[in-house]
This record gives C-alpha cells, structure tokens and sequence, in this order.
C-alpha cells in the first residue's frame, strides 16, 4: 500500500461507501442491516452501462532514454496500450497510432463518474512516468491533439528527475451510449484521418539570445548557466557555458532536426523544450544541476517558415538580388519564454528565442 498519495499514479479499484453519524451521550458498537432503499440505489449505480471510447497516442518527445517506451491510457478499469513505430536509429522521440472506436460496458453512472484518465509513460510492463486529468476534459466526439506534460511515478521511482520526463500528446473522446444513444467517431473530423505511418524531417534554427532571472545554484549566488535543446537526434544540442551570471546572454544559433507530421501546421509539431542547467566542474562532483526547463508551443513563439525568407514577396522569386537584405531567415523580434523547475511549480526564470523552419536538405547561411 503506498502510504503517501502524492506519489499516486493510480488506485487499484473503488469501493462505494454509505456514511452516516449521529450525536449521542452514550455511543456504542453495533451492526445492523443497511435500509432497502439504500441498497437499491447502490444497485442501481453498480448496474452495467455501455461506453464507446475511441483514443489516439501522437507523439512523445524528450523522453527518458531511448528505450521502446509504450503508452497506456487507463479511463476507469478500461485500458488502452499503444505501441511506438519501429525506428531505424531508436531516439527518445516516438509516434504512436490509433486505437478505434470500441464498446465496453462499466458500473459508472456516467461519463462524469470516471472521475480521472491516467496515461503511463511504460517501460514494459513498468510505469515510470504518468499524467492525470479530469474526464471532463474528453467527452467531446471532435478534440484536438493536446501536449501534456508527464510526470515522474516517485511510487515506482525509474524516473526521479523534471528533467527526465518526456512530452507527449494524445486525444480521447469518451461517449455514453446506455444515455445518449450510438455514436460513430469517424463522422467527426479529429477522427477521419487515418494516422500518417512516416512523418517529415524538417531543419530548425534556434536563436537563444539569453536568459533571466534564474536560480542561484552556487553559494555565491549565482549560477554557470548552459542551454541544452532537444531535438530527434541522438547528438547532444547545448550552448555555451556563462559563468557567475543569473541574466545570461548566449546569442547562439543552435540547429535541430526534427520530425512534423505537417510542416506547414505548426500545431502539429512538437513543442521546442530547452533545459538550462548549472554547469559544475567540482573534483569530487561534476554532474550538472538542473535549474529549469522551458516548454516553448511553436504556434506561439516568435517563428519564420522558408517560404517567407526565401522568397521575396515583392518580385516574387528566390533569391531576389534587390532585396537580399531583407530576406533572412530570422524573426525580426525574438520572444519571451517562462521556465519552470517541473509543472505546477512557480516561474524560476524566462528564455528568449526565435526560430526558423526549413526542409530538411536546406542549407542555411554559415554566418552566424
């Protein structure tokens, strides 16, 4: 029994409890049998209902390591389990595919009495990291994809580190049938589409201009700041190291390879994750401190496609000799990004990037 319910990922089974008290001078123990009216209403919310739940696992960025990581989302007893495509190089990146519409009958009054949905980073048949939410938030039949954070399982305790868990994004539509009548998923559009097997490599620049407002981590006060970005690849990304400075400035350019199921919607990227930490050369002790991640939504950074820097909109071709100085590829205003120590935890600082977005063959100019 794990005695400390903040490390909870999930609860084996529900109990449905009646409790009532009264005030007395001479209390005393007894047992008798519960009202009949009681017990029919208790029968009566454990009779059989039909659901239909259709679920969709994205994509999972940043994860642990670079192991075969599956996806388990559980909606009250009922469990769906998504394995990753195959890759050729295995990264901690992985897609997933759809599990279609299926019904299933429960002893819950309705969708509402669900209560949670719990998806598990697994690892095998271990849980390492998990995600709660409200069940309210998946009884539309048209969701979008949404990236949710996970969190470290400290009751399993494979993962312990902020900076060790993933990304991830999913979508689930839960529908009561016993109330509400039959529904078909596909009608709708998030389900029409079947799930793209391959996605497109895409070239990203990042321009890390600096941070602020970081914590201290030295008894000086002060912190040996770097950025580390994520990307597919299994090459580490980072930027230099600022010594003895809390508001560092980098003016870096650091280029990603990444993987986009439309490299025209940005919604359907994953978002940029920058994890900025202490940099510690210490003798007996060299492993570097964790400050804080930012988790930068690429529909809201400040971001430029190839097609608007390498096309001159005025003379309409590439390359335009005329205005070249007008054609580079990165934004005009870089943008502001909070860093947190872990979700749900106050700010601990703020990043300031830009971005650029080209095919994955495109070379851009050395001269930064």
């Amino acid at each position: 029994m794990n005695n400390d319910p903040d490390f909870a990922s999930e609860w084996k089974g529900r109990v449905l409890l009646q409790i009532t008290g009264e005030l007395t001078d001479k209390p005393m123990a007894k047992q008798q049998d519960v009202d009949p009216d009681i017990v029919g209403l208790a029968q009566k919310a454990a009779e059989l209902k039909k659901y239909s739940i259709i679920a969709q696992a994205g994509q999972a960025v940043a994860l642990p390591s670079h192991k075969p990581y599956r996806i388990q989302i559980t909606v009250g007893g009922k469990r769906l389990l998504f394995e990753p495509f195959s890759q050729k190089t295995p990264s901690n990146y992985k897609r997933y595919d759809r599990h279609d519409q299926e019904e299933f009958e429960m002893p819950y009054v309705d969708c509402h009495d669900f209560d949670k949905v719990i998806v598990h980073l697994m690892d095998g048949d271990t849980p390492v990291c998990f995600f709660k939410d409200d069940i309210a938030n998946y009884t539309d039949p048209d969701p979008a994809m949404q990236w949710h954070s996970f969190l470290p399982d400290l009751s399993v305790k494979k993962v312990k580190k902020p900076d060790q868990v993933g990304q991830f994004s999913f979508r689930l539509s839960l529908h009561d049938v016993t109330a509400n009548g039959p529904i078909v998923f596909k009608d709708y559009d998030a389900w029409k589409k079947k799930v793209p097997k391959r996605s497109n490599p895409v070239k990203i620049r990042a321009y890390v201009y600096q941070c602020r407002d970081l914590p201290a981590a030295d008894s000086n006060g002060t912190s040996d700041p770097y950025v580390k970005v994520w990307d597919v690849g299994t090459a580490i990304k980072k930027s230099s190291v600022v010594e003895d400075n809390n508001n560092p400035l980098f003016y870096e350019c650091i280029e990603l390879d990444y993987e986009v199921v439309d490299q025209g919607d940005l919604e359907s990227y994953p978002p940029f994750i920058f994890d900025i930490y202490d940099y510690d050369d210490d003798l007996f002790d060299s492993t570097p401190d964790f400050l804080c991640r930012a988790i930068v939504e690429p529909e809201d950074c400040s971001i430029i496609m190839q097609k608007d820097f390498e096309e001159c909109k005025e003379h309409g071709q590439k390359d335009c000799n005329m205005c070249a100085h007008l054609l580079a590829e990165i934004p005009d205003t870089p943008r502001w990004h909070p860093c947190y120590f872990s979700p749900g935890t106050p700010r601990c600082g703020e990043i300031l990037v830009s971005f650029a977005v080209a095919d994955h063959d495109f070379m851009f100019p050395q001269r930064y």
